[in-house]
């Protein structure tokens, strides 16, 4: 088995405006709304990679069942179809990157050899149809309940992947992680009616994140109703003459650092990953947890103040449990239907939630289709809302 390679990889110095151009792309994606930020991972990632087509396939762990959640560049139907016959459990590249952490990748023919990867079920539901043949793959996300990879081919007369190319993805994937993560966060299905050039900074009221933004000194130009909340309460973080400061001296030197560093070029030429920062609560409640998100050209610097260098999110989980069972079922859910409605109110989205339940996403969305129909709504954007205000309903 290929070692994969960590996040912190170094790349050739050329090659890094190019990275930084793509991680810009991403992070700007991040607020477009759902569907485009797979086409920016997928358009930008084959810019890098030289590939024909990705995929990426979500799997229940305890379950052993599996989405496929978006794919470029292959008949969609077909792919989909194919799954829901054979399933994933017995695909080679599956099984073999269950042992891996979050973040690593892997060449597929170094990983099971080629001929195995030829014969592959994986590889003959999505490969063959197209004439795709090698691919190269980075896990997104390994714990004790999920596992999803984003998969990227070539087609047969081009030359397999090699260690560039494997170092290329690892350095990108942190971020393409952390895009998905600032969409949930920020975006988040609150405001995807909302399309992109309609937004405002106005909009980030919606959210039940705190959501700050700061200059490049940390300077606080905007802060949210629910940022506002935290900083008020002083557990941990707050703000103090216009800065956003925390408690925790290390910690602080650590969001210094990640400050000073950005998406920018360190000295020895590396991307900077960038990665959430727990924020322990001094009442004992569970910790925050804060997210950096640098500011980048496209959708995010035309609705932010011209200074703006940071958005940042503060996730308090106490904010994401108000929702009981008890005040649910009162609505008429069933308590399966309930647990999505928690389900979606912390995770922001149905492929989310499913993962969370150990559900397969079709049931979720049968569970999803009753649920419109006892709440008397028509999206899940409705839906959100809806159970904002029975949630706020339930705090009074």
């Amino acid at each position: 088995m290929t070692r994969a390679h960590d996040a912190g990889v170094e790349t050739d110095g050329q090659h890094v405006p190019v990275l930084l151009s793509v991680i810009q792309e991403l992070y700007a994606a991040a607020l477009d709304g759902t569907s485009e930020i797979w086409q920016t991972i997928y358009r930008q990632s084959s810019l890098l990679l030289e590939s024909q087509a990705g995929g990426f396939v979500s799997a229940d762990k305890a379950n052993q069942s599996a989405d496929v959640a978006s794919l470029i560049g292959f008949d969609k139907q077909r792919a989909v179809q194919a799954y829901e016959t054979h399933g994933i459990g017995a695909d080679l590249i599956y099984t073999s990157t269950l042992a891996m952490a979050s973040g690593s990748s892997f060449i597929g023919s170094r990983l099971i050899g080629t001929r195995a990867l030829q014969g592959s079920p994986f590889y003959e539901i999505l490969s063959a149809p197209e004439r795709l043949n090698f691919v190269l793959g980075g896990i997104l996300e390994n714990d004790e309940r999920h596992h999803s990879i984003l998969c990227f081919w070539r087609h047969g007369d081009q030359r397999d992947f090699d260690e560039g190319s494997q170092a290329t993805l690892a350095t990108v994937l942190p971020h393409i992680r952390q895009a998905l993560e600032v969409q949930r966060r920020v975006r988040g299905p609150q405001l995807d009616a909302i399309p992109a050039r309609n937004l405002s900074i106005g909009n980030f009221q919606a959210s039940r994140h705190g959501v700050l933004v700061l200059d490049g000194k940390g300077r606080v130009l905007f802060v949210n109703r629910e940022g506002e909340r935290i900083a008020r309460a002083g557990d941990g973080i707050a703000i103090h003459n216009g800065f956003l400061r925390l408690a925790d001296a290390g910690l602080a030197n650590e969001i210094e650092l990640m400050m000073s560093r950005g998406i920018g070029v360190a000295r020895r030429k590396t991307i900077a990953p960038m990665r959430p920062v727990r924020i322990p609560q001094r009442s004992g409640r569970a910790a925050y947890e804060l997210l950096m998100i640098p500011i980048t050209d496209g959708v995010q610097r035309a609705i932010l103040p011209p200074t703006a260098a940071f958005l940042v999110t503060i996730t308090d989980p106490a904010n994401f449990a108000s929702l009981s069972q008890q005040r649910l079922r009162s609505y008429g859910l069933t308590s399966a239907e309930a647990r999505l409605c928690q389900a979606l109110i912390s995770t922001g989205s149905l492929p989310d939630a499913a993962d969370e339940l150990h559900i397969s996403w079709s049931t979720a969305r049968s569970h999803l289709k009753r649920i419109f129909a006892k709440l008397g709504v028509s999206s899940q954007v409705q839906l959100i809302m809806r159970l904002v205000a029975v949630g706020q309903g339930a705090a009074g």
